[in-house]
């Protein structure tokens, strides 16, 4: 793999590392507390990955719909991997995990085109098209 500077080495650390942080909140928004990252997050193939990000945004779907809008104000505890306990409101849980998947996505924009790919657009406007 290709050293590329950023948060992370590479394309597939920086995949990854978006789709274990997806897959723990939905965890903690469910009512857990993992104690670990997911064994597929640095899986070698990259294709493992992506399978398992997959899952988790189908999982994910099926709570979104679940939950009613007077959920969102109320708080979530939940106990983070170092043992520190904290409560935040559900909306501003959603609102962490799209704002840090944004962020590590315009690093992976950027690695892309290190490499000579065309990225896709990630803009928010282009999703809600």
């Amino acid at each position: 793999m290709r050293k590329l500077e950023s948060s992370f080495p590479n394309i597939h650390a920086t995949l990854g590392h978006i789709g274990m942080a997806e897959w723990v909140w939905l965890r903690r928004w469910k009512g857990e507390s993992p104690t670990q990252r997911p064994w597929w997050d640095e899986a070698p193939g990259l294709e493992t990955v992506v399978e398992n990000m997959q899952a988790v945004e189908s999982e994910r779907r099926t709570y979104l719909h679940s939950i009613k809008d007077e959920d969102l104000g109320n708080g979530l505890t939940y106990t983070m991997m170092s043992g520190k306990t904290y409560t935040t409101r559900l909306a501003d849980l959603f609102t962490h995990v799209a704002n840090h998947s944004t962020y590590h996505r315009g690093q992976l924009t950027t690695m892309l085109r290190q490499v000579g790919a065309t990225p896709p657009a990630t803009d928010m406007i282009v999703y809600v098209r």
